[in-house]
């Protein structure tokens, strides 16, 4: 059975957070959720990386430019990055 992203319903309310979301199908991923209305939290390392994506993302989404699209800064190479990014996500949905 085939599945599009005109399978996916609207996803107004919810919250996602893309882990590497700035490249490849991370990218794609935040590109689609946004679309459908999701709030989605777009994990990177650095915030220059989370920008350029962004760009890509609105170029190659239009309608993603109304879209809630943030900031997380995660890095995974390190448990403190880990919990860094667990806590500053805590404190932005409470």
């Amino acid at each position: 059975m085939p599945f599009s992203e005109a399978d996916i319903p609207d996803l107004a309310g919810k919250t996602i957070i893309v882990t590497g979301g700035n490249s490849g199908i991370g990218k794609q991923t935040v590109a689609v959720l946004a679309s459908k209305g999701a709030k989605v939290y777009l994990a990177a390392r650095s915030e220059d990386k989370y920008k350029q994506a962004l760009a890509d993302i609105h170029n190659s989404h239009p309608d993603s430019v109304k879209a809630q699209i943030e900031f997380l800064k995660l890095d995974l190479s390190t448990a403190a990055g880990a919990k860094a990014a667990a806590e500053d996500f805590k404190s932005c949905v409470i």
